[in-house]
């Protein structure tokens, strides 16, 4: 059980080394798709705009609300990818790799925003066990939190941004990280930044083991360096 364990912990690939990526880019990227598919639609109606007011001006009424729909998913698509980039990778670098269930979990976050003295940032720890659900209608994912805390980070100034330091104490008896199935357990920390400039959330799927599961082998702590 714990070679597999271990086997599974190294099999993925966001958790390779100690610097695990925020959900951000594939939040990105299904805005991206629904603003895409419905630009789609609506864009034999936008080539035929001229004509269709022509015969019934009653009918641009009707598509408009469609047709200011398909500008603002524009818009925010291109506004959030902007935003991504501006703000950087926005990694989570783990003050132990992997966590350890019944020690303390940290970690910082380097985030290429301005630092101001009114910046707050609320950090949750979340242990779910989610499950596909499957009714003659439809199919879906529920989710049940197990274990939930959150904290105030710590916050300072660095030289391109803005700096994150966050600690909790997990308690023993939990489950640990398990690969994504139809039942699973696993593990999400969350962050909401805010300052003057912006609100900023991320969230993180961490890996949380138990020690004795992680005797065997290496595990990499190291990192690639970043400009952040």
């Amino acid at each position: 059980m714990k070679s597999i364990i271990k086997e599974q912990f190294l099999a993925q690939s966001e958790w390779q080394n100690n610097y695990i990526l925020s959900n951000v880019k594939d939040d990105i990227k299904a805005i991206w798709l629904f603003a895409i598919l419905w630009n789609a639609v609506c864009l034999p109606f936008i080539w035929y705009l001229p004509d269709i007011i022509k015969r019934d001006v009653s009918n641009a009424f009707v598509l408009s609300p469609f047709l200011i729909m398909a500008l603002y998913l524009l818009y925010s698509a291109i506004t959030r990818t902007k935003k991504m980039r501006q703000l950087g990778e926005t990694a989570l670098v783990m003050q132990s790799f992997p966590g350890i269930i019944g020690t303390d979990i940290g970690g910082t976050i380097l985030i290429n925003t301005p630092y101001t003295p009114d910046t707050e940032c609320e950090v949750k720890l979340q242990s779910i066990y989610t499950e596909k659900v499957r009714t003659i209608q439809k199919k879906y994912y529920r989710h049940r939190i197990q274990w939930y805390k959150e904290t105030e980070a710590q916050i300072t100034a660095t030289k391109k941004g803005t700096k994150l330091q966050f600690n909790f104490s997990v308690p023993k008896g939990l489950r640990e990280s398990e690969k994504p199935s139809d039942k699973y357990y696993h593990w999400l920390l969350k962050i909401k930044l805010i300052n003057a400039y912006d609100t900023i959330e991320r969230s993180y799927e961490i890996p949380v083991f138990n020690d004795d599961t992680l005797n065997t082998g290496e595990i990499k702590n190291d990192r690639p360096e970043t400009n952040s």
